[in-house]
């Protein structure tokens, strides 16, 4: 018999730390666009967390959708809201 329930899929890093070890943890895995966002998600996250896709995208030289794509990966959906926890935005 095949198991065809819906497998869960992993939670977010719930703290900042946790999630900057995360895209440690995935960087050489990543392209290079997507190194150049994880390089400024994990040197620069208040530029991250409080500015507009089209700003960060323009301030890094990536395309918005790698920028959406990078955010909507599995291992990092909550990342706006942990950003914005750590600089008191929220």
């Amino acid at each position: 018999m095949i198991d065809d329930t819906p497998q869960s899929a992993p939670a977010h890093p719930a703290t900042f730390d946790a999630l900057r070890q995360d895209i440690r943890d995935r960087f050489q895995g990543l392209s290079p666009h997507l190194q150049r966002i994880a390089r400024a998600s994990l040197e620069e996250p208040n530029m991250i967390a409080l500015n507009t896709t089209q700003a960060i995208a323009g301030q890094l030289g990536v395309q918005p959708s790698t920028l959406i794509r990078f955010f909507q990966g599995v291992w990092l959906r909550g990342i706006f809201q942990t950003c914005r926890r750590s600089t008191g935005s929220a």
